[in-house]
């Protein structure tokens, strides 16, 4: 996906990824974009994928508190789990004019 991506449209955007094999996360981060801070999401969810119930399960709600510094990274332990598929819901609120999406990634 890159460093960055905006989305225009709409204040809330989502990632869903899939994995070949099981993995095990310890934690989740997310990048500030390198400009236009009050693009930046302000909210986040986190959800992995139930087989036995063919559903997404939440598994975090964050408020995500970036200093407007360009491409700053705030890493959030909590959010833990081991499995083939995650998505992730990404919004800023209220919607600016275009919204910068940023880079996030399992650790």
């Amino acid at each position: 996906m890159g460093e960055k991506w905006y989305q225009n449209s709409s204040n809330n955007s989502w990632v869903m990824v899939e994995f070949a094999e099981a993995i095990t996360f310890n934690g989740l981060g997310l990048k500030s974009a390198n400009d236009c801070p009050h693009r930046d999401p302000d909210e986040a969810s986190f959800f992995i994928f139930n087989p036995r119930t063919a559903g997404w399960e939440k598994i975090a709600d964050l408020k995500i508190n970036f200093s407007h510094t360009k491409w700053e990274i705030l890493q959030f332990p909590e959010v833990k789990a081991t499995n083939l598929r995650a998505l992730s819901s990404i919004s800023r609120n209220p919607k600016p004019a275009r919204y910068s999406w940023v880079k996030s990634f399992f650790y």
